[in-house]
């Protein structure tokens, strides 16, 4: 009875550390932890991704291939996010591990605050899944 209500419970995402896995989509070692993203199917087959981009383009492949999904907090690597309530900047001045430039934060005030630092746009959920993922 316990496996079957744990089958059933959903499971968030779990941490990594630097260099011990790589990324689903461009087989790079995950090392630059405040870029990581991951994933979940709907049967719970886990992918890890170093960028944000790397995930968008996984989840464009096969949009149902991915049943949740979540980034790293750029100023709080420890935490994840789920992908819809992030907030997006893309900066020229903070590359990310595929060039994209995106970064994600947990805040619309965390968001401003690193416009502030580094430049840049707000992207939105949307725009990354339009394909805003190309430098």
């Amino acid at each position: 009875m316990l496996l079957l209500c744990g089958a059933c419970m959903h499971r968030g995402p779990v941490d990594v550390q630097p260099g011990d896995v790589a990324c689903a989509t461009c087989a790079m070692g995950i090392v630059e932890m405040r870029f990581k993203a991951q994933g979940i199917s709907p049967k719970g087959k886990r992918w890890h991704f170093d960028s944000i981009e790397c995930l968008m383009r996984w989840k464009r492949d096969d949009p149902h291939r991915v049943a949740h999904a979540w980034v790293t907090d750029t100023y709080h690597p420890a935490q994840w996010l789920e992908l819809e309530r992030a907030f997006f900047l893309r900066s020229q001045t903070l590359p990310s591990p595929m060039g994209a430039f995106l970064s994600a934060y947990a805040t619309p005030q965390d968001l401003q605050k690193a416009q502030q630092a580094f430049g840049g746009t707000a992207v939105t959920l949307r725009d990354l899944e339009e394909g805003i993922s190309s430098p």
